[in-house]
């Protein structure tokens, strides 16, 4: 019985654990400085905490002035159309001497 209990309270804290927030980075708190900061390093993030991210810093970029978003995020890459095609063909011959080691019979 007691055996069984113990199991069932792990099983609980387990799901408690992996779906509770406040286990996870709260990107509400962090000034626009750290959040941007923290960009690029979310590799072995949870796929809730880098949504968490995501949705944070795009409130954040859309509260921005243009000034802030070029200095945070650069300059943009304009309004206009690219277009670009290109074929290319490429042939290499090359002929040189080249040395090797073996036995000589």
């Amino acid at each position: 019985m007691r055996k069984k209990m113990a199991t069932s309270l792990l099983a609980a804290l387990a799901v408690f654990t992996l779906n509770s927030p406040a286990w996870s980075t709260d990107y509400t708190t962090m000034t626009t400085e750290e959040l941007n900061n923290v960009r690029g390093t979310l590799y072995n993030a949870t796929e809730a905490e880098r949504n968490a991210f995501r949705n944070e810093w795009q409130k954040r970029i859309n509260q921005m002035t243009p000034e802030e978003r070029t200095q945070y995020m650069g300059p943009g890459k304009g309004k206009g159309k690219g277009y670009g095609g290109g074929k290319g063909q490429g042939s290499g011959k090359g002929a040189g001497q080249g040395q090797g080691q073996g036995k000589n019979n």
